[in-house]
């Protein structure tokens, strides 16, 4: 898509060597700007379904099997089996897919109005022409890749977070240990305080005093907290 973009305007930058951000280039750009609109917004909707599917399928494959091997570490060698696909799973799998869905569209959408801010408010400033939304386009190319990589990696930790959580119950498993990461540049001083501590899946946390929001570790943007399960076997006797 970026490239796409680049591409026309690199050839109207051409076109349109040595004239101003008159009314035939911004009616030109217009022109150009509403062509890609429609054709980027058709394949990432097309695709969107596809690769949500394939996306959320693969985070909680991978999701299954490290727990697996986390609850046979933690229980000394024991295996200790985990559904595939316990029924309270089903509607966080539906639900994440769709959420995902609607994030890949989200992405064109969001570039292309950027693009035209830009192209609308450099023709009403008499901007240089092509030459100047080309350089835009590069620039909002690049915080539209980094935007995509954050939604990559925030959505598997969610979902990491979410498949677990529910994996965890149907073996009965009840409580978990709260990991601070420690890899953040700015760390949320409340996760660090929660560093070490066992906690309820039932009743998980306040992961945001700000708001007293109670959720797990990793479900808030950017959190690269994690949990391990707490492994019982009862009073020995």
């Amino acid at each position: 898509m970026i490239k796409d973009y680049e591409k026309v305007f690199s050839e109207l930058n051409d076109d349109f060597d040595g004239f101003t951000m008159d009314a035939c280039f911004a009616s030109q750009t217009r022109i150009w700007l509403n062509r890609l609109k429609r054709k980027w917004d058709k394949i990432f909707k097309q695709k969107s379904t596809e690769i949500a599917d394939k996306f959320v399928s693969q985070v909680d494959i991978g999701a299954k099997r490290n727990l697996d091997d986390s609850l046979k570490q933690l229980s000394g060698g024991i295996t200790i089996k985990t559904p595939d696909m316990p029924e309270a799973l089903k509607d966080k799998i539906i639900a994440s897919t769709a959420e995902n869905v609607s994030l890949i569209k989200s992405i064109p959408l969001q570039f292309h109005q950027r693009i035209e801010s830009v192209a609308l408010r450099s023709i009403s400033q008499g901007g240089e022409g092509a030459k100047t939304l080309l350089e835009e386009i590069r620039h909002t190319g690049s915080v539209t890749e980094k935007r995509a990589n954050f939604i990559a990696v925030d959505q598997t930790r969610k979902i990491t977070t979410a498949v677990n959580y529910e994996r965890m119950k149907s073996a009965g498993i009840r409580k978990a240990v709260w990991h601070h990461s420690g890899g953040s540049a700015e760390p949320r001083e409340w996760h660090i305080k929660l560093d070490g501590e066992v906690f309820d899946l039932d009743n998980p946390p306040i992961i945001d005093p700000k708001t007293g929001e109670r959720g797990l570790p990793g479900q808030l943007p950017n959190c690269k907290c994690f949990w391990t399960p707490v492994i019982d076997f009862g009073d020995e006797t």
